[in-house]
Formats: C-alpha cells, sequence, structure tokens
C-alpha cells in the first residue's frame, strides 16, 4: 500500500453545514498514481474538535508536528486535517487494521495534550470503526473535504454493500474526486468522509448523494445527517 508524502496547507475557511440528505465519505486507500480497488480490509477514525481558538495555528502545528508522527504507526494509510471554520476542526485517519486506528488515538490524545491543549480546549467526537466502502484518487495540491454522520442506520452491511455496488461508480465519476470512505461507527452510526479538489466538486457530490441515497438507502438510513465540511489544511 502506497502512501501520501506530507504537505502542508494553510487556506481559506469554509463554515459548517447542516444539509439535506446525502450520502458522501468516508474511506480509504491511497494509490498515488490510479485508484484504489477497496478490496483490502481497513479502520479509520474521525475526530470532531469544537471550540478552537486559532485554526490556522493549530493547522500549522498539526503539519509540522502529528502528521510526522501518526504517519510512523504501524499500518498507516492515510490522514486528513480539516479547517470547518467557526471553530471546528476535524481529522480522519485510516489504518491497515483496528490496531493502527486505537494507537492512533492514544497517541493523538497524548500529542494534543502536550501540544493543542490552549488551541483544543474541548475533547473531540470520537467515531471509529470497519472502513466498508471506499475509493481515493491522486490528490491535487488544494483539497476540500466534508464529513456526514448518520445515526440510527438500520443494516450497516447491506448500506455497504449497496454504496459499494451503486454509488461508489457515481461519486468516483465527479469532476475533482479526490478520496471517499464511509466507516461503520457501531451501535448505528455511519460516518462518511469525501474529499474533492474544491467546493464545487463537494457541492456536486452532494447533489448526487441526495438523489441516489433518496431512491436506494432511505429505508437504512431513516435520519438525516449532520454534516461538517470545510478546507483540508493538512494531510498525511
Amino acid at each position: 500500500m502506497k502512501m501520501f508524502g506530507t504537505r502542508v496547507r494553510v487556506r481559506r475557511k469554509w463554515s459548517a453545514v447542516l444539509a439535506a440528505f446525502a450520502l458522501a465519505a468516508l474511506a480509504v486507500g491511497a494509490v498515488a498514481c490510479g485508484d484504489d480497488d477497496g478490496d483490502s480490509e481497513a479502520f479509520a477514525t474521525v475526530r470532531r474538535y469544537e471550540g478552537v481558538t486559532d485554526s490556522e495555528e493549530a493547522g500549522r502545528r498539526v503539519a509540522e508536528g502529528f502528521v510526522p508522527l501518526i504517519s510512523g504507526i504501524s499500518g498507516f494509510q492515510s490522514y486528513f486535517w480539516v479547517d470547518a471554520g467557526d471553530g471546528v476542526m476535524f481529522s480522519t485517519s485510516v489504518f491497515d487494521d483496528r490496531a493502527g486506528a486505537d494507537e492512533s488515538n492514544l497517541t493523538a490524545a497524548d500529542w494534543v495534550r502536550e501540544n493543542l491543549a490552549p488551541l483544543l480546549p474541548n475533547p473531540p467526537q470520537i467515531t471509529e470503526g470497519r472502513v466498508i466502502a471506499r475509493a481515493e484518487h491522486a490528490r491535487p495540491s488544494t483539497m476540500y473535504s466534508s464529513v456526514r454522520r448518520y445515526e440510527g442506520a438500520i443494516d450497516t452491511e447491506e448500506i455497504g454493500r449497496r454504496v459499494n455496488e451503486g454509488f461508489l461508480p457515481i461519486i468516483t465519476g465527479i469532476d475533482g474526486f479526490v478520496a471517499y470512505y464511509v466507516v461503520d461507527g457501531g451501535d448505528g452510526v455511519i460516518v462518511s468522509f469525501n474529499v474533492y479538489r474544491d467546493r464545487a466538486g463537494a457541492e456536486a457530490s452532494n447533489a448526487a448523494a441526495a438523489d441516489w441515497v433518496r431512491e436506494n438507502l432511505l429505508p437504512l438510513l431513516p435520519n438525516p445527517p449532520q454534516i461538517t465540511e470545510g478546507d483540508v489544511v493538512a494531510d498525511g
């Protein structure tokens, strides 16, 4: 499994959004030139931080200090740190197995306590689980991301099957597609994470996803998601 090198970006922030019923996002994979076939198992963690006091400084410290640290954990595949605006930031990390994901959570807790405590005063909301759908293309120099958190999901295995067979071909065909991951967080929680070259691609995916979910997943995803989106300011 190839890994991307660390890159740093600090750009204009976008506000967090609560949007229409749509599915898009969390997975893994990473092939520098081409697409991940999604066959190998992976585990992911999404951390959502609120009350961030200085998002630009937090992004700089994460890029310079944490990305090299987390990328050294055994089984590392991918990492994104996103500034959603209004004091909200979130990260997504992907590993070969649950052991790597668990270790990353412990590493993140220790590193934040030692390096970001004044900037991230509140503990994160953490969702961790098996990646049940995914795709990833080569990364451009700028990226825009969104996370959708669904609660009350019914039959997550069936959701994963339908997404892999029906939605992946749609979302990966949208201009500017970079990455898509869907994670089964347990207890009826599904978290999705998608990355595009820019906001326009993310908005196009929202429209496509809203239609597809309404036609294919509405009985299995009875509740609208909480959506948070923004610019990727650090990745690995």
